[in-house]
C-alpha cells in the first residue's frame, strides 16, 4: 500500500536525521521497496503527492456499471452487497 503524503514527509526527515531505510520502513511497518519509491518519487519531484495513474483506460462507464448492479439485484433480490460487486469485477473483468 503505498504511503500517505505525511507519511513520505515524516520519512524524509528521518533519512536526514541518517535513520536506516529499514528501521523507517519498519516505523511505517511498509516494506523497504515501497518507502525507497516513495524517497525516490520526492527526490526527483520535490512533492510529497503520488504522481497521477496512466493505468488502463475502463471498458465501461459508470453507468453501464450502474445499469448491470441494477439488473443483477432485480433477477436476484436477496444478493448481498459483496456478491453483487463480484458479480460486476467477473462481468467487467474489473480489479479494484
Amino acid at each position: 500500500m503505498p504511503l500517505s503524503s505525511h507519511e513520505v514527509a515524516a520519512a524524509v526527515t528521518l533519512v536526514e536525521n541518517v535513520h536506516s531505510l529499514g528501521h523507517i520502513a519498519r516505523t511505517f511497518n511498509a516494506a523497504p521497496c515501497i518507502l525507497d519509491r516513495a524517497l525516490r518519487r520526492f527526490w526527483e519531484t520535490q512533492q510529497y503527492t503520488r504522481r497521477p495513474g496512466s493505468g488502463r483506460k475502463r471498458k465501461t462507464s459508470a453507468r453501464d456499471d450502474h445499469r448491470f448492479l441494477v439488473h443483477q439485484i432485480l433477477q436476484d433480490r436477496h444478493t448481498t452487497t459483496v456478491e453483487a460487486r463480484n458479480r460486476l469485477q467477473l462481468a467487467t473483468h474489473n480489479i479494484s
